[in-house]
């Protein structure tokens, strides 16, 4: 009695492209989880609100939170990375902004100070609102808009508002957004959830 040989061949090169595959989707499913929740933890604030130190910072034009991505997948890993906002940094741990070259930084005092120094990028001496230099008895610097009244004639000056006070540096106390995310046990279960999901997904479709 002959017994036929079974014999089964499997193309190593496309079950190794279909298992790259399914865990490069996988990481880049569980990545989303993370950029979602980092995302979400960032109230909508007005313009000029600040959120409590240890909290995550508030949404208010948008940039810092929509530059939160996570990248393609490669080689089994994705990288959730922060915008390139340059406070990006300083929001997530804190620290201290130092004026170079002993100089001084314009920290605004008022809504229509933190408008125009965003319209201006930092760069107030080209600001077409013109502002003046006053220094108070106690030796306190700040940077004031001349307040005036157009006449026939003339131009009257009628007051003065106080725009920015400058300092040597400030102090920003930490507002994390990404390592809450990192500590959050619940959301590694949800993450490690769409990484199977996804694998799964991927393998079932198919031969290799």
């Amino acid at each position: 009695m002959n017994v036929g040989n079974v014999t089964m061949t499997v193309d190593t090169a496309k079950l190794k492209a279909k298992l790259e595959r399914a865990v490069n989707t996988g990481v880049y499913r569980a990545a989303l989880v993370y950029e979602a929740y980092i995302k979400e933890s960032m109230p909508k604030t007005a313009v000029g609100t600040h959120s409590l130190p240890g909290k995550p910072p508030g949404e208010q034009d948008g940039i810092l939170r929509n530059g939160i991505a996570a990248s393609k997948p490669k080689n089994g890993k994705s990288i959730i990375s922060t915008s390139k906002a340059r406070y990006a940094a300083i929001m997530e741990f804190g620290g201290t902004i130092r004026a170079k070259s002993g100089k001084f930084l314009p920290v605004p005092l008022n809504l229509e100070a933190k408008r125009l120094q965003k319209r201006t990028d930092g760069g107030l001496r080209n600001s077409a609102t013109p502002l003046h230099v006053v220094r108070t008895k106690t030796g306190r610097l700040f940077l004031v808009k001349h307040l005036t009244r157009k006449s026939k004639n003339a131009t009257k000056l009628i007051g003065s508002q106080m725009m920015f006070i400058l300092k040597k540096s400030v102090t920003i106390a930490a507002r994390p957004y990404m390592r809450p995310a990192e500590q959050n046990a619940a959301l590694y279960v949800k993450a490690t959830d769409a990484f199977e999901a996804a694998v799964k997904e991927v393998l079932s479709k198919g031969a290799a």
